[in-house]
């Protein structure tokens, strides 16, 4: 599902973007077809093509350079708790340093309203 990984990035991206200003972020992704969309900046899938613009967009509103690393899905032990319906002991388990209070975050528009 390259489109929701996608849209996980960009989200991160449009919500804590201002305080990335100056600085070189790096998105590990374990979904191949994202990362190389992101690599390229380009994709055939218009929804992702329209995620990429608003990454893109985002990036140069708030001042901050980004690149994508592929980390595979084995590798990946801070993901998989994260895409799953785990509890908060599960996950800072794996991410010690992880905020156990929730936070309130905006929601992306509808993907067709980005087009």
């Amino acid at each position: 599902m390259p489109f929701l990984e996608l849209h996980a990035l960009v989200h991160a991206a449009t919500v804590w973007g201002h305080l990335w200003a100056g600085k070189k972020i790096t998105f590990m992704c374990d979904c191949q077809p994202a990362y190389y969309a992101i690599l390229r900046m380009s994709s055939k899938d218009s929804s992702m093509a329209a995620l990429l613009r608003l990454l893109s967009t985002t990036a140069a509103t708030h001042g901050f350079d980004f690149r994508c690393v592929h980390l595979p899905g084995l590798t990946n032990i801070v993901a998989d708790p994260l895409s799953r319906d785990c509890d908060m002991q599960t996950l800072l388990a794996v991410l010690p340093t992880a905020n156990a209070t929730a936070e309130e975050v905006q929601q992306l528009p509808p993907v067709h309203l980005l087009q």
